[in-house]
């Protein structure tokens, strides 16, 4: 007799296929098998510090999520708290894929009901479901999320669930069944994305269209046009406007009856909702409370920014420090990133007329009430300085070499960008440059993952097919997948395309309008919002998640019309079923799974380690950006390592916030001493301006402020040379500058009084030479010392330094991502392993050499990273220690590579001149060094063999 529970097994199965179970599983076991142990570059690091200890993150911050983190974080055994974020990550990217082969079964159901007489069977939906999400799970963009500690995959997640339910709700009104509370759980839903990320605000649109869908097609044109003004209004809610009555009840509270900070916030930002409470409870009129209900539940969400504002005063990580109402508001409307004009305002040729002031209320921590100030927060510009849908308005040289190359616009630089200049640069670098490269990424496949600048070498989309390619690339060979490269043979861009197709030709029109709404907001409209600047330092694919999703339901829509036609044959009904359901997912995974695989990759969290066992005790070591500070605030505040030293980000550091956080004692260390901290802490420190024609010297303790002024202090000094005091000596600075900003002042103040910490820097974070600091430092290339005590470089400590902080994982037992590649290229370790490797043989000590030597090649191959003259150093030394065999491998790599690149060039001669021509002029010094290190150390086979491979080149020539 069979048991019920195995004569309920189909019926079971059959459910679990109809929820998305198993797109779900299939997603995230496959996530969990490339999911990285540790942190990643960019914000893993932040992200996990927020975790951990319940940290401030970067404004405007994802409070909810970090609450999220830290649940998971707890449930995990202590040593795990990097896994623990990203299995979170790769928990949500894989809920998010679920969704989406929801809605594409609600919209298959919803094109069904349109059709009377049509059944569409139970598994010819299960191929579309498991085609549509698993093919976006794989896609390149939402793996690379998937599997380190990022916002994306909940966010994503918040926003296919809005989109659902609202399906859902749609379906159980056509169906004459009871809704349920799906539109109350969307509200809340809505709101809970503002304490995640606001990209799941992009469905709201559509969400309004399917709800109004069963009332006609102009109450779906008239509530998608309302769910935009939604989307408008609830992000300019989120920046901080949502609480401005919280703020003002703030300032009654501390300065009229002296409670503390946060009271009156705290009573002001639960005023609202107690109101829609009350409203949903007591209303007489149903439509009150129904309205009251859906804003009590959205602005429920917004509560998580208390998160910020409690923890901002007792945290290690405090970015933006919004410990007052005042600064909370600040931090909410990301202040310190500045303002992009969308619609009116300046470009790059716009000449200010003066200066925007902002009324504000600063808080007092010593008086203990806030103070109402006036502060400059942009420059003012007249109507002639002004255009339509400004898109070019950066004035970095880069951005201004940018604009021309994409817009070409009419008097360049000088003269005001046209409205169709403008509209060119939309449409060329932000529209096709940025969102149509990165959809082909994902559709078509990728040529490697360093960042586009539109030439032919790299960030471009490729086919796969290697004539197409070289036809277009002019490439020689592909690259290999640890690149980042991977094709798709255009396979899915093709199924897409057919789908769209096939969505506008026989689907409804509410529906084929609805889909071509997503794909309109979620692309073009969204590269308008973001108004993107020209070589931002990461790529932004991340930010279309929701239009590849568009895409891939298209994509899923062409395989189930594909299943329709031969699933009519009842021999091929499941053999067609498994292969148009997982072929494409299948061929997505194989291809991506190099480039996405982390397993085993804990190199960011060995770098960090490294960088801290290379500083003294109780030093300051000065780093740049976010791949510098965000993996040694995780080393420090999550594994506890090194905590003596004190991490000083330079960009941060004429921050008010930041310097008044330096002022404090650290966890492990005491606080930093600095003249001026307290002026920059109070926002009322600006340039010091040098006038270099005095040759006197003037000592950094003599610099004084200048007049109290709202906007600022501004420094005149009479001299560029400066005299900076240290522990045991002084040294004189000759500034080759015209201006120090705060942040350099605050440096050298560092520096010279706190003579018992060392301060080191990290690679090019700060201009030595023009600081006149360069005969002061010493390089050991992964940091730098400021006038160090030179004892501790002789050759024996060298290696005992060498030898006892780097400790970097073996490159064959992982793939590092080329970002990673890059980080451990800028830290310059092969040239550390050729000066410890030097000194080792000048003391005729062969075997420390080769440890060094040997040690810096499994770290760092020869086939990693950019061709560097260390490479053919570390060769050579390898050939004196003894090492023929090692030496000549390198060699020959060296100028298989750098052959390899002149073949590249001459490819691109007759079609980008200038492009080769740099190639060329760039290889050329490196060539020669080699040509002469390769007959140098007996290997003039391989030397003459591309020597006459240069003299074969034109283009060389």
């Amino acid at each position: 007799m069979i048991p019920d529970s195995l004569r309920r097994l189909p019926q079971i199965i059959k459910g679990w296929a109809d929820g998305g179970l198993h797109v779900f599983c299939l997603a995230f076991v496959v996530y969990m098998l490339t999911v990285g142990p540790d942190v990643s570059l960019w914000d893993s690091g932040e992200f996990v510090c927020c975790a951990a200890g319940l940290d401030v993150g970067h404004p405007p911050g994802a409070p909810l999520y970090w609450l999220l983190l830290r649940l998971a974080v707890i449930v995990f055994p202590s040593g795990c708290e990097a896994l623990a974020c990203s299995v979170v990550s790769a928990l949500c990217s894989a809920l998010a894929a679920t969704l989406l082969s929801l809605i594409f079964r609600e919209a298959l159901l919803w094109w069904a009901q349109s059709k009377p007489g049509l059944k569409v069977s139970r598994l010819a939906l299960c191929v579309g479901q498991t085609a549509a999400g698993l093919s976006w799970a794989f896609a390149d963009s939402v793996w690379a999320i998937a599997v380190e500690t990022e916002v994306y995959g909940a966010a994503s997640a918040l926003a296919f669930a809005i989109l659902w339910l609202s399906m859902l709700w749609r379906r159980r009104v056509a169906c004459a069944q009871a809704p349920g509370a799906l539109i109350p759980l969307v509200c809340f839903l809505v709101g809970v994305s503002a304490g995640v990320h606001w990209l799941g605000w992009l469905t709201l649109p559509l969400a309004a269209a399917v709800v109004a869908s069963t009332r006609g097609r102009w109450a779906m044109l008239a509530a998608s046009l309302g769910g935009c003004v939604a989307v408008v209004m609830l992000t300019w809610l989120a920046s901080g406007h949502l609480f401005d009555l919280a703020l003002l009840l703030d300032v009654a509270a501390v300065n009229l009856f002296s409670l503390p900070v946060g009271v009156g916030w705290g009573i002001g930002a639960l005023l609202l909702p107690l109101v829609l409470l009350g409203l949903a409870l007591f209303a007489v009129r149903p439509i009150v409370r129904h309205v009251s209900v859906a804003f009590f539940l959205v602005s429920l969400g917004f509560l998580s920014a208390a998160v910020p504002f409690l923890r901002a005063g007792g945290t290690a990580l405090s970015i933006g420090s919004p410990s007052n109402a005042q600064s909370l508001s600040d931090y909410l409307s990301r202040r310190q990133y500045g303002n992009r004009p969308l619609v009116y305002g300046p470009t790059y040729a716009s000449r200010p007329d003066g200066l925007t002031s902002e009324a504000r209320v600063d808080y007092d921590p010593v008086a203990h009430r806030y103070v109402a100030s006036e502060i400059p927060v942009d420059y003012s510009y007249p109507p002639s300085q002004l255009s339509f849908m400004p898109r070019m308005t950066s004035q970095s040289p880069q951005a201004l070499w940018a604009y021309n190359v994409w817009a070409q616009p009419d008097a360049w630089p000088d003269s005001i960008p046209s409205f169709a200049a403008n509209a060119r640069f939309l449409l060329s670098y932000q529209v096709g440059h940025m969102m149509v490269r990165y959809v082909l990424w994902n559709l078509c496949g990728r040529q490697n993952a360093d960042i586009g600048d539109g030439g032919y070498l790299s960030g471009n989309f490729i086919s796969g097919f290697e004539p197409l390619d070289e036809a277009r690339l002019h490439m020689v060979s592909y690259d290999s997948p640890a690149s980042g490269q991977y094709a798709l043979f255009g396979i899915p861009l093709l199924l897409a395309i057919v789908g769209i197709v096939l969505i506008v030709r026989k689907s409804p029109v509410r529906l084929s309008a609805l889909f071509l709404l997503w794909v309109a907001i979620a692309g073009p409209g969204l590269a308008f919002y973001l108004n993107m600047p020209p070589y931002e330092p990461r790529e932004r694919d991340y930010v279309f998640l929701l239009l590849y999703a568009a895409l891939f339901l298209a994509a899923a829509v062409a395989l189930f019309a594909i299943f329709l036609k031969v699933g009519n044959f009842r021999w091929a009904k499941i053999p067609s079923a498994l292969l148009l359901a997982l072929a494409l997912p299948v061929l997505m995974a194989a291809q991506g799974w190099t480039s996405h695989n982390r397993s085993g990759n804990t190199l960011v969290r060995d770098l960090a380690t490294s960088i801290l066992n290379l500083c003294p005790p109780d030093a300051v070591i000065v780093v740049g950006g976010d791949n510098d500070t965000y993996p040694l605030w995780y080393a420090q505040q999550v594994l506890g390592h090194r905590r003596d030293v004190r991490v000083v980000n330079i960009g941060l550091l004429g921050s008010d916030w930041y310097a008044a956080q330096l002022l404090r004692a650290g966890r492990s260390d005491a606080p930093l001493r600095m003249t001026h901290g307290s002026l920059a802490s109070r926002s009322q420190l600006q340039s010091l301006w040098l006038l270099p024609t005095a040759t006197d010297t003037l000592p950094l303790s003599d610099i004084r402020p200048a007049a109290n002024s709202s906007l600022g202090q501004s420094f005149y000094l009479p001299t560029s040379r400066i005299a900076l005091p240290l522990a045991d000596t002084s040294i004189v600075l000759n500034v080759q500058k015209e201006s120090l900003d705060p942040a350099e002042l605050l440096l050298l103040e560092i520096a010279s009084e706190n003579p018992a910490r060392p301060v080191c820097l990290m690679p090019d974070v700060v201009s030595t030479a023009n600081l006149g600091l360069d005969p002061f430092v010493k390089n050991l290339g992964p940091i730098s010392f400021l006038v160090p005590d030179t004892a501790i470089f002789s050759p024996q400590h060298l290696w005992q330094i060498f030898r006892g902080a780097i400790h970097l994982p073996d490159a064959s037992t992982f793939t590092p991502s080329p970002d990673e590649v890059s980080q451990l290229m800028r830290l310059r370790i092969r040239r550390f392993a050729n000066t410890v490797a030097a000194d080792a043989l000048a003391r005729s000590d062969a075997q420390s050499a080769l440890q060094a030597l040997r040690g810096s090649l499994s770290w760092l191959p020869a086939d990693f990273g950019e061709l560097d003259s260390d490479l053919i150093r570390s060769a050579v030394l390898l050939h004196q220690a003894g090492d023929h065999f090692l030496a000549r491998s390198v060699l020959t790599t060296l100028a298989s590579r750098c052959s390899l690149q002149l073949r590249r060039a001459q490819a691109l001669a007759d079609y980008a001149p200038s492009t080769a021509r740099t190639i060329v002029d760039g290889l050329s010094p490196f060539t020669l060094s080699l040509i002469d290190a390769l007959r140098s150390t007996g290997n003039a086979d391989v030397a003459l063999s591309l020597a006459n491979l240069i003299s074969s080149l034109p283009v060389a020539g």
